[in-house]
C-alpha cells in the first residue's frame, strides 16, 4: 500500500479486506454470489484513485504497468476501452470547446472596442481642450489607452472565466481532462484583450486629434 501510495500518478489509496470487497462487489452487481458459493472468493483489494492529470490511455497504461510490478499485487483490473472512448470523445470534442473560446473572446472584444468608442467620442471636447493648452498628442493618448488597456484585460478576463467554467464542468462530469495548461490560456485572454483593449483606445483617440473643431459636433 506504501508503494502504491508513493507513485506520482496516485490521489488515494483505499483497502478493503475480503469482506468490504464482497460486499462493494454484490453492491454493484445487485445480487449476493456468497450464499450461492458459500464462501467469500475474493481476496484483500486496493481501491486506488489516480490524478485528473493522468487519466489518459497513455498515463494510465504506464501506472498499471507500475501497479502490476508491485510486490502483492495478483492483477490490476482497470477498464482501458471506457477510458479510451471517453478520451476519443473529448479530442473530438476539443476543437468545438476552442472555437467556443475564440467566440466568447470575439464577443468580449466587440463589447470593449463599442465601450471604448463611446468613451473617447464622450470626451471629444476634453481631447481638443487639451490639444489648445498644448498637450503633446502622447499625454492626451495615454489615460485613454491605460483605460484601453485595463478594459481590455478586464475583458480578456471574463471570456477566460467562461471558457473556464465550461472546462471545469467537463472535468467534474468526466474527470480525464488535463486542465495544467489553464495559465497559459488565462495569459494569453489577458494579454490579448490588454494589446486590443489598447489599440483600439490609440486609434479612436487619434481620429479625434486629427479632426477639425467642426468635426466634433
Amino acid at each position: 500500500r506504501l508503494t502504491l501510495e508513493s507513485d506520482p500518478s496516485v490521489a488515494s489509496v483505499t483497502y478493503l479486506d475480503p469482506e468490504e470487497a464482497t460486499h462493494k462487489l454484490e453492491t454493484e452487481l445487485g445480487e449476493s454470489f456468497v450464499s450461492f458459493l458459500g464462501y467469500i472468493p475474493l481476496p484483500p483489494v486496493v481501491d486506488v484513485a489516480v490524478k485528473p492529470e493522468y487519466a489518459n490511455p497513455s498515463s494510465m497504461k504506464d501506472a498499471v504497468g507500475r501497479f502490476e510490478a508491485t510486490d502483492g499485487v495478483a492483477e490490476v483490473a482497470w477498464n482501458g476501452d471506457l477510458l479510451q472512448t471517453m478520451q476519443n470523445g473529448i479530442d473530438r470534442l476539443l476543437p468545438f470547446l476552442i472555437g467556443a473560446a475564440g467566440l466568447c473572446l470575439i464577443i468580449a472584444l466587440a463589447l470593449l472596442h463599442n465601450t471604448i468608442r463611446l468613451t473617447v467620442f464622450a470626451r471629444r471636447f476634453l481631447i481638443r481642450n487639451m490639444q489648445l493648452v498644448g498637450a503633446r498628442p502622447q499625454l492626451v493618448r495615454r489615460p485613454f489607452v491605460l483605460q484601453g488597456l485595463y478594459l481590455g484585460a478586464t475583458s480578456g478576463l471574463i471570456a477566460f472565466a467562461l471558457t473556464l467554467g465550461v472546462l471545469t464542468w467537463l472535468q467534474t462530469q468526466l474527470g480525464t481532462m488535463n486542465l495544467t495548461w489553464i495559465g497559459i490560456v488565462a495569459s494569453f485572454f489577458v494579454a490579448m484583450g490588454g494589446l486590443l483593449g489598447a489599440g483600439f483606445s490609440g486609434v479612436a483617440v487619434n481620429r479625434y486629434l486629427r479632426s477639425d473643431l467642426s468635426q466634433l459636433h
